[in-house]
């Protein structure tokens, strides 16, 4: 009997043994649960505040949308608007386009037709080179502009001599020489006095010009003054000829300059001779 007792006290012990370890199993499956429980929660909580938060931005992107939707056909109406205004500035510009290229064009036709890109001396002010033109033209030049304004007819300049009228006006002259001889009015052109200084008559530039440099009279003065004397009139004087200031007496060149008696009295001589005209 007492061998039966301990038998079964043992056993007892043992299950008791048994449950006490699957208890404690069982509470640390049911602490793992609680944690992996309290994460999803947490997880749960973060997601819900940036589902807020999208639904925030939603909201303020759909607002700002609207915004732009608004401003843009506010926009358009205002294009709409302004739209007869936009084609006139535009046509007004295509237009000033044209007439500057039509005006390079003629300034371009104009140098290498009467080659004034050669006619004053290099290093001169009046002096133009190729690139000077291309720069004011924002074009190009095609190499023939600049052989045509070296041509022997371009490089033709005025000078004073005593060559007597009948060579001045002799008809083998070429085109661009001098175009028409006639006595002047002693009215327009005063004689010559010793005090009174040299005088170049420059009548007013027409808008129908087309040359840059054209001798348009040559005539010899009237009865007052010497048959063999001319003036020279220019629709556009070369630019070598333009005078700053003047005309300056006999009196006040010698006073400034210093001149001796003998020095002023052969420009004197020089001046009162007859001027005549030749071409190269």
């Amino acid at each position: 009997m007492s061998s039966l007792e301990g038998t079964s006290e043992r056993s007892i012990k043992d299950e008791i043994i048994a449950l006490a370890g699957d208890l404690a199993q069982n509470q640390s499956r049911l602490e793992r649960l609680v944690e992996r429980l309290e994460q999803r929660e947490k997880a749960a909580e973060n997601w819900e505040t940036r589902y807020e938060d999208l639904e925030v931005s939603h909201k303020e992107a759909v607002n700002s949308a609207k915004w732009l939707r608004a401003q843009n056909m506010e926009l358009e109406q205002k294009l709409q608007q302004h739209r007869p205004e936009l084609d006139r500035a535009l046509s007004a510009r295509e237009g000033a386009f044209r007439k500057l290229k039509h005006a390079r064009k003629v300034i371009r036709d104009l140098l290498q037709e009467r080659g004034d890109m050669a006619s004053p001396l290099p290093g001169s002010p009046g002096h133009l080179t190729q690139e000077d033109i291309d720069e004011v033209l924002h074009d190009d030049y095609d190499d023939s502009s600049s052989s045509s304004s070296s041509a022997p007819d371009s490089d033709r300049t005025v000078r004073l001599s005593t060559v007597p009228p009948s060579q001045i006006s002799s008809p083998h002259r070429t085109p661009s020489s001098l175009t028409q001889l006639s006595p002047l009015s002693p009215a327009i052109i005063p004689p010559r006095s010793g005090d009174a200084p040299g005088q170049l008559t420059r009548s007013p530039t027409t808008s129908e010009s087309l040359q840059s440099l054209q001798a348009l009279v040559l005539s010899p003065n009237s009865s007052r003054m010497s048959p063999d004397t001319w003036q020279i009139h220019f629709k556009k004087p070369p630019a070598v000829s333009v005078v700053q200031e003047g005309p300056i007496t006999w009196t006040s060149l010698q006073n400034s300059v210093g001149l001796s008696e003998d020095t002023m009295n052969s420009l004197q001589r020089f001046a009162n001779q007859d001027f005549a005209v030749q071409t190269d």
